[in-house]
């Protein structure tokens, strides 16, 4: 299938930072990849965009890649080659700076492309190499290959774009080196995250050379890989769209099952968090936990891409609606508001942290991601136009008939839902424009010159005008943008979500400062004194618990505490060396039965197990000495770190009908294969106990079926010894008498593989047993009451020092939420606040709003959540995500 094409040749020129443009119009025929494509993407030179998405594209290159040094940090590696290990990114962003000059055809963008490009090609090597590592360490080495093959793309790309054979030469070189010293079906098979099968894909197709073909679709499978979704977001979707690659060379609809697998994971099994990305930890996710490593800006890149493949090939408006969702929440998240600085993950719940370097993959794919918007905007359909994504732009394309379109977009979108679309052919002519109605749109109107074309309407779908077009004629569309509360599902459920268009909005506390001063964020002395204060607090808290017998929490110990809610939720104590930790972890290589002392004072060590054949080796677990035989053969391995809440991949947290993530409830999670000895005389000194009994459920918390074995020893002897957890669990209630010393908990690897062994014990309380025969005398009694005095003025005193995460617990939005927008040009230029009314902790449901809040765009760098509770009068008004509800 043939069809004509028009490039633009556009020319910035900025003016006080803004870009002007200058457009030649130059026509060349065009060959679509594939017959069968519902779509074809208006390519990146071809569109001229302005709006919030142009915004982006211009200060991501005039503030982030013309400001990179690239020298330093990109060239001067691959001129040393001294390297044993590590990653630059250099393929990614010669990639970028390859689609951001052909979109702009900036002079100065075109420098940066050119030098960067031949000081690439400069360091190649006779052999064909380019790389970064010593002689003995590539093309063995994992990232080594990841380079390589994220080069020869980028090179291509140069190619693709500007016909540089020099480009090509080096890439076809490159490849060469990787085919001569790397059969197809070497390890690691997990080649998607590579992008082996993508490069070579298009190298075979620049070539002309089947060979390269080969290499990646027989010697790797390619063409019958088949998973179920799990492991690594971006691997997989990477690898969806090199089945994709494929598709598009010949047509076979077993090629898009993984992908279709994909968008059903997200937005039928929870897998798409409300922000419009994916991924915690960068794995596969169910959850819809907003904290912590959540988004990957990577998988967030990749979801776009991945999408707008599948747009291209089914032709489907739903991919677009979840491509803007991505792009205006979760991709702009990622980048500050001057451009400069990028993040590796965008949280919804929690701080959001900006990423130190300029190199690695998030910080370039980012980059490569933006610089291919342009080509997400408008889609030649069949004979016709489709628009997919709505911002300020114009296009100049060639129709059939060799019939010229210019066509340009005007709207303030996603601030409002009026666009407007001008459409001049150089001479009357008959094709269908097809514009997206997203599915948040309850109701749309369009007109033509202002003649309202009801038919048209298609709420989720594209909207198709098919008639003669002339030059002058102009379209409307009204999608009135009502907010809405969208209801939180799995672990966000009975709260809400405030959500307009495509936008999601958050609360940023440093913005509230002017409307309710007690959410003004926490900086200098504020902030000194608040923590003195909750220090002051905790140890009040563990005084007032050793006098009233509470019990003692081993998960709040192993979160750092001292038993008594002082301790983090999430953090935890390294297998290998006992140190209390805060980070995230997956697999942890540590030495087997070495003791480890802790930092802890209640915690005496920890120790990676393994009790040989038969279990007879003998296993050292406390600081004196004491060893126990019978523990299981073990694989060695190790994942994560014993953690005050759940584990790392945890999936289940449910013993019987009680879930130990909610309210009061606590677990300290322990994935195989790891030990743990508490300390109890330190406890009792502490809390001035004797004789304990140790109160728990145990439940399995992995994805799989149970192999997981546990077992609990006092002082050495086992009270629980090598008992296989099911999924039901079991209910502990040990006693342990007044002269033991130490409690040991331990959990391997029943099948000698680490996979999904994880199990949780909940509430793990150690219960102080009551004194016989003995009455707390006057003394005790008026300390604890000077206690408990001093407790209530710590609190009242903190209140007015409130952390954001304590009041948001306690929010409640009014009901009809906004009355607005109100434009706020803190925020973000030409972006959007509204005002929201709520109620803080204690207000009962007929008094009136006590907090007038500001709500921000989810990218506004200072949002710290996005789900907050509601009335409960008021939850038969909240909606379901569209995304999710099919």
């Amino acid at each position: 299938m043939k069809a004509q094409q028009t490039l633009v040749q556009a020319t910035r020129v900025r003016k006080g930072g803004v870009a002007a443009l200058a457009v030649t119009i130059i026509s060349l025929t065009f060959a679509q990849t594939c017959e069968s494509s519902s779509m074809a993407p208006v390519s990146v030179r071809d569109v001229e965009v302005e709006g919030e998405i142009g915004r982006r594209i211009n200060i991501t290159i005039e503030r982030n890649l013309l400001a990179l040094d690239v020298e330093r940090d990109f060239l001067r590696p691959f001129r040393e080659k001294k390297a044993a290990g590590g990653y630059i990114g250099l393929g990614k962003l010669i990639d970028a700076t390859v689609r951001f000059t052909a979109h702009t055809n900036d002079d100065e963008v075109i420098a940066f492309k050119n030098r960067l490009v031949r000081e690439t090609i400069k360091t190649q090597l006779s052999d064909g190499y380019i790389g970064v590592f010593v002689p003995d360490r590539r093309i063995a080495t994992y990232w080594d290959l990841h380079e390589m093959v994220y080069i020869i793309q980028g090179l291509l790309s140069d190619y693709k774009y500007f016909d540089n054979r020099l480009s090509l030469d080096a890439a076809r070189r490159l490849g060469d080196y990787i085919v001569k010293r790397r059969p197809g079906n070497a390890p690691p098979r997990s080649v998607g995250k590579l992008n082996t099968e993508r490069a070579f894909i298009a190298l075979s197709e620049a070539t002309g050379e089947k060979r390269y073909l080969d290499y990646c679709v027989d010697g790797m499978d390619l063409r019958n890989w088949r998973s179920p979704v799990q492991g690594h977001a971006y691997t997989f979707m990477n690898l969806c769209i090199a089945q994709l690659d494929l598709y598009n060379i010949g047509p076979d609809d077993d090629l898009l099952g993984q992908s279709r697998r994909v968008v059903d994971f997200l937005t039928k099994d929870d897998g798409l968090v409300i922000a419009g990305t994916c991924s915690q930890k960068e794995g596969w996710h169910t959850n819809q936990d907003g904290r912590g490593n959540l988004g990957e800006t990577c998988a967030t890149a990749y979801l776009i891409r991945l999408l707008h493949n599948m747009l291209q090939i089914e032709g489907k408006a739903f991919y677009g609606d979840i491509m803007e969702r991505a792009i205006y929440n979760a991709l702009f998240a990622a980048q500050s508001p001057d451009g400069r600085r990028l993040r590796y993950f965008t949280p919804f719940e929690g701080r959001r942290l900006y990423y130190p370097r300029d190199t690695y993959c998030c910080p370039n794919n980012f980059r490569r991601i933006t610089a291919e918007l342009p080509g997400m905007v408008y889609y030649h359909a069949d004979d016709g136009l489709a628009i997919n994504l709505y911002t300020y732009s114009t296009a100049v394309v060639t129709l059939g008939n060799n019939v010229s379109l210019k066509v340009r977009t005007e709207t303030d979108y996603p601030s409002s839902g009026k666009v407007v679309v001008y459409i001049d052919p150089s001479r009357p002519t008959n094709f269908a424009l097809q514009l997206r109605i997203p599915r948040w749109c309850k109701k749309a109107k369009i007109t033509v010159n202002k003649e309202e074309v009801k038919e048209a309407v298609n709420i989720g779908g594209f909207s198709s005008i098919d008639r003669q077009w002339k030059a002058g004629d102009r379209v409307e569309l009204e999608m009135p943008m009502e907010w809405r509360l969208v209801r939180g599902r799995k672990i966000q459920k009975g709260r809400a979500a405030v959500m307009r268009g495509p936008l999601l909005f958050c609360l940023n506390p440093a913005r509230q400062e002017a409307v309710y001063p007690i959410f003004g964020g926490q900086r200098g002395q504020r902030a000194v004194e608040l923590a003195d204060l909750n220090e002051q607090l905790c140890k009040a808290i563990v005084s007032l618990g050793s006098m009233e017998g509470a019990p003692v929490n081993l998960a709040d110990i192993v979160g750092g505490g001292a038993g008594f809610g002082s301790g983090k939720l999430g953090s935890g104590v390294d297998p290998r060396n006992g140190g209390n930790t805060t980070g995230g972890a997956g697999y942890l290589q540590g030495e087997a039965n070495v003791f480890a002392p802790a930092e802890s004072e209640f915690v005496d060590g920890v120790v990676i197990p393994d009790g040989g054949k038969d279990g007879k080796t003998p296993v050292k677990i406390t600081s004196t000495g004491i060893t126990v035989t019978g523990i299981a053969d073990t694989c060695t391995q190790t994942w994560d770190f014993f953690r005050h809440g759940p584990g790392n991949s945890q999936k289940f947290f449910n013993v019987g009908d009680v879930d130990f993530r909610s309210g009061s409830r606590s677990m300290l999670a322990i994935h195989a294969n790891k030990l743990i000895t508490f300390d109890l005389d330190a406890i009792r000194k502490s809390t001035g106990y004797k004789a304990l009994r140790f109160c728990t459920s145990v439940g399995y918390g992995g994805a799989a079926d149970p192999t997981v074995d546990f077992s609990v020893y006092v002082d050495g002897e086992p009270l629980v010894n090598s008992t296989p957890i099911r999924r039901a669990g079991v209910f502990l209630d040990l006693p342990i008498g007044s002269d033991r010393r130490f409690l040991t908990l331990v959990v391997t690897d029943a099948n000698k593989n680490i996979s999904h062994d994880q199990i949780f014990f909940g509430d793990p309380l150690l219960l102080p047993e009551p004194s016989i025969g003995t009455e707390k005398d006057d003394k005790i009694a008026e300390q604890r009451g000077r206690l408990i005095a001093e407790i209530g003025d710590l609190k009242r005193r903190i209140s007015m020092y409130p952390t954001v995460g304590a009041l948001l617990k306690g929010i409640r939005l009014e009901m009809n939420p906004p009355e607005g927008p109100v434009g706020d040009a803190t925020v973000r230029p030409e972006g959007l606040a509204c005002h929201v009314q709520a109620r803080s902790p204690g207000c009962v449901a007929d008094s009136p709003p006590d907090l007038n809040l500001v709500l921000t765009e989810f990218a506004d760098p200072g949002g710290e959540a996005v789900f907050f509770s509601v009335l409960n009068t008021g939850m038969d008004e909240l909606v379901d995500d569209e995304l999710t509800a099919q």
